[in-house]
């Protein structure tokens, strides 16, 4: 692979994701996805996001999926 490229395990593999979802469904999915390329993954509901817990979790993600349709829903 050119340009310095790797497979999105090198690149991504050991990181931890949050996925901000609508339903637990969705949320399912976006794990075994996150899995396969050895991304340790959680989520929660848009509903949830301004609780504490997932506040914090969400600061400490490495990468951050939101599927939600609401603008600014997450504030740095």
């Amino acid at each position: 692979q050119g340009g310095g490229e790797g497979s999105a395990v090198e690149l991504f593999g050991g990181k931890n994701a949050v996925v901000v979802c609508k339903s637990d469904d969705f949320g399912k999915i976006m794990q075994k996805a996150f899995e396969k390329i050895e991304i340790g993954s959680e989520y929660i509901f848009c509903d949830k996001v301004s609780e504490e817990e997932n506040s914090n979790m969400l600061k400490e993600a490495d990468i951050v999926v939101t599927a939600c349709g609401i603008k600014n829903l997450i504030n740095s």
